[in-house]
């Protein structure tokens, strides 16, 4: 079995991949013209110059590179004289730094890259959502060098050994993904994380991502759900080989190299004797790259002051509440989907994943339920639009004292520039709201130390308290 594993842009993972056979990385430009595949927000930046460096280091480890082009729109800029030139001058770009292969969602694209950049390998995303013969013959007879089969079909035997004897084509199946099976957002959620990543997109990168934090709840609501998730065992690749894939595609591209390398060990050694939902896409501390916030912070679109009170949601590790223990998912646990349609199939008449729920998954419902709470006060914010009501004016309390004052500025100054004014007004609303419970005209230093304590988001809480107790010192 052949991988691919998500690039991170970070050189130590072209260096943690010494003792491997050679594998393919895959990794994209968030801000490109094209772009797609993972908002700017989530997605690491990079540089051309970089982008070159990486991918000629990655060939001088003995590895190959996969750029993604994957956007699975392009608000028909591809259709305007001009825009059609940026598409063919940034594929070309990507042709002259070295990758060996690019992966695009767009038929029309698809297309094009094989008449005018002949060289590059062209494989087509899992956001094309190939599930069927016709669907797989339809993109080969188009050129496509491989296919990223839809997870949706990664149990389906059936399906899976029907394309491979009707296409020549590579074929892969994502190892790890975290969507819901059969979600009823995939097409949505590809949409907006392309327009989330795009270069001149009106947007601009902007998105609080509605579906993920849809998904996640979901998932952890009723945890039954991640067993439904089309992810793979690393204990039954043979079953993939015999089925005809010829690679397992590693993601995601905003986890860290430690968290990458360790699921590439699994698969490769083909065990795993942890939790599977540490193979997946949900929050966990320490496991994702940080967020580029500046595409998130943006008054003119969204009340920053309300979005930072749920700027602690994803300050939680969803594996400590929920493990799916591999060790106690039965050894024949394919067998089943092997003779089983899920696509005709109701799981209400089925119940073979409570099965394995009630057997392998272990629950910690205290601290899932206030998570869980979380997750439902954002979405009720965003469909009911109080999320993006603009604060009216300021109260100011009647006065400070001197020492109060400037212990609010110098922890002011102490916050990230980004998040400064949204900090500002939640402190201020805080000071207001508590000097009308007490009555108190003056605001002391302690008012100030208990607002920002009371205002002040998980992650960044001890930063806060760090700079609090050297400014009760002085």
């Amino acid at each position: 079995m052949n991988f691919e594993l998500a690039c991170n842009w970070d050189l130590g993972l072209v260096d943690g991949l010494k003792g491997y056979p050679p594998v393919e990385l895959f990794g994209g430009m968030p801000g490109s013209v094209v772009a797609g595949g993972r908002a700017s927000f989530v997605a690491p930046a990079v540089t051309e110059p970089q982008v070159e460096e990486y991918i000629k280091r990655t060939h001088a480890a003995g590895h190959t590179f996969n750029f993604l082009l994957n956007a699975s729109c392009l608000d028909n800029r591809e259709y305007r004289r001009d825009e059609y030139k940026k598409i063919l001058e940034h594929i070309a770009w990507v042709a002259e730094a070295g990758a060996d292969s690019v992966t695009v969602t767009i038929p029309y694209l698809l297309q094009i890259i094989k008449r005018h950049f002949p060289s590059l390998k062209v494989n087509v995303s899992s956001w094309a959502r190939v599930e069927s013969v016709r669907k797989a013959k339809f993109f080969e007879d188009m050129g496509a060098d491989g296919i990223v089969l839809s997870e949706e079909v990664n149990r389906d035997f059936k399906t899976l050994e029907a394309i491979r004897r009707a296409v020549k084509c590579d074929l892969t199946l994502i190892a790890n993904p975290g969507c819901l099976y059969g979600c009823p957002r995939s097409f949505y959620h590809a949409n907006v994380m392309t327009h989330g990543s795009q270069g001149g997109h009106e947007s601009e990168g902007f998105l609080v991502d509605h579906c993920y934090f849809s998904c996640t709840t979901e998932k952890v609501k009723d945890p039954v759900e991640i067993v439904k998730i089309r992810w793979i065992r690393p204990e039954d690749v043979e079953d993939y080989e015999m089925a005809g894939i010829d690679t397992l595609k590693i993601i995601d591209r905003y986890k860290t190299t430690e968290v990458l390398l360790s699921y590439l060990k699994a698969y490769h050694e083909r065990r795993y004797d942890g939790n599977i939902v540490d193979l997946l896409n949900l929050p966990k501390k320490k496991a994702f790259l940080p967020a580029n916030l500046k595409y998130i912070m943006r008054d003119e679109h969204i009340n920053t002051s309300k979005l930072m009170e749920y700027a602690d949601i994803t300050d939680f590790t969803v594996s400590e509440c929920l493990v799916l223990d591999n060790t106690r998912i039965p050894s024949n646990f394919l067998s089943f989907f092997k003779t089983k349609d899920c696509a005709i199939s109701d799981c209400a008449d089925c119940g073979f994943c409570d099965l394995i729920s009630r057997k392998a998954m272990k629950v910690e419902s205290g601290p899932l339920a206030a998570q869980i709470g979380k997750y439902e006060a954002l979405l009720e914010s965003l469909v009911s639009g109080d999320i993006y009501e603009e604060d009216g004016p300021e109260a100011e309390a009647s006065g400070w004292d001197d020492e109060a004052e400037r212990a609010h500025r110098d922890i002011l100054e102490y916050v990230p520039t980004i998040f400064r004014a949204a900090a500002k007004k939640k402190v201020a609303t805080e000071i207001n709201a508590m000097m009308s419970r007490t009555g108190n005209n003056r605001v002391g230093l302690q008012d100030v130390f208990d607002a920002w304590l009371v205002v002040t988001p998980g992650p960044f809480r001890k930063n806060v308290e760090d700079k609090i107790r050297e400014l009760a010192r002085a």
